[in-house]
């Protein structure tokens, strides 16, 4: 049980469903504001030290309809080790794969483009908690990440989280799908990169009239106030996709690419995400998110109409 009596907190083999009283993030009840929050702190656990993950979230149309009951495992956790660039993944449910059932969706595209009926104000207001290095199959090394809570369209910040060494931890890999094409992103400066916004990486895209491709643009602050917590470290950029129906999760990472741009004083930079993402099934809709440091994107929406890229 997770529990805040004790000076250090205690995390459980599983996923907990409670608000827990000084830990758990506060969540306003609202039909038309979806919002996601989480904290963590350092606690102790029947394998040793570890993180524990304290989140809620308050989500309205069109999630709970997309989702039914199925909350919170349609949310994924996604951690980025901020000195590497290796993601590790889980969705909110236990990590044990008898216990993961699949997430099934229960509106249509034409239903979601349809928009929200004026007389739907349903939403569900909840918390869970997990341990955060099990939950994800980190490895047994100390690390820095970058954890954000993503839900299709909807993403929290990007919060530095730091997971102590535990030598119980299985020497697991990163998340699966690591996609290693090289030259996936190419940093240009171009009419077609949108305006830059302090605080976060602009997206648009796919643009049809430029070969399909996602055009990104840092912050004007970017090379002088690096996005990382630590003095001196560089930032990897790291794109991640997300296939709604499938659940397939893809990553990509450059380790270079943020010497090579401030080398040459460029701020934008574009990729196909067509090569970044391949549906497993067909067209379906899908999710993009770029990250820097512990700088991102908001979730870019691909319409499974665009998805084959074509």
């Amino acid at each position: 049980m997770i529990t805040s009596s004790s000076t250090t907190p205690v995390a459980p083999d599983e996923i907990w469903y409670d608000f827990v009283d000084g830990l758990s993030p506060e969540i306003e009840p609202s039909p038309v504001s979806p919002h996601m929050q989480f904290t963590s702190a350092a606690a102790t656990s029947t394998d040793g030290p570890t993180t524990a993950l304290y989140a809620g979230y308050n989500l309205g149309w069109p999630y709970i309809e997309l989702y039914g009951g199925q909350m919170p495992a349609p949310i994924n956790i996604v951690a980025t080790n901020l000195m590497t660039g290796e993601v590790y993944m889980s969705p909110a449910n236990y990590s044990d794969t008898s216990l993961q059932m699949p997430v099934e969706l229960y509106l249509s595209d034409a239903e979601l483009g349809m928009g929200q009926p004026s007389n739907n104000f349903s939403f569900t207001n909840a918390w869970f908690n997990a341990d955060l290095p099990k939950l994800l199959d980190m490895p047994p090394d100390e690390g820095l990440y970058g954890v954000t809570l993503w839900l299709d369209d909807l993403i929290t910040t990007v919060q530095s989280v730091q997971v102590p060494g535990n030598k119980n931890r299985p020497n697991a890999p990163p998340a699966d799908d690591e996609v290693t094409t090289s030259g996936l992103v190419t940093i240009r400066k171009s009419t077609d990169s949108p305006s830059p916004t302090d605080g976060e990486i602009r997206m648009d895209g796919p643009l049809p009239d430029a070969g399909n491709r996602i055009y990104a643009t840092l912050p004007n602050n970017v090379f002088s106030s690096p996005p990382m917590p630590i003095d001196g470290a560089t930032p990897v950029l790291t794109l991640m996709g997300f296939c709604q129906r499938s659940r397939a999760f893809f990553w990509y990472r450059d380790t270079s690419f943020y010497a090579k741009a401030k080398k040459d004083d460029i701020y934008s930079f574009d990729f196909d995400p067509f090569k970044l993402v391949t549906p497993p099934g067909g067209p379906e809709s899908i999710f993009i998110v770029s990250q820097l440091g512990t700088l991102r994107s908001e979730a870019l929406w691909i319409p499974s109409d665009q998805s084959s890229g074509s």
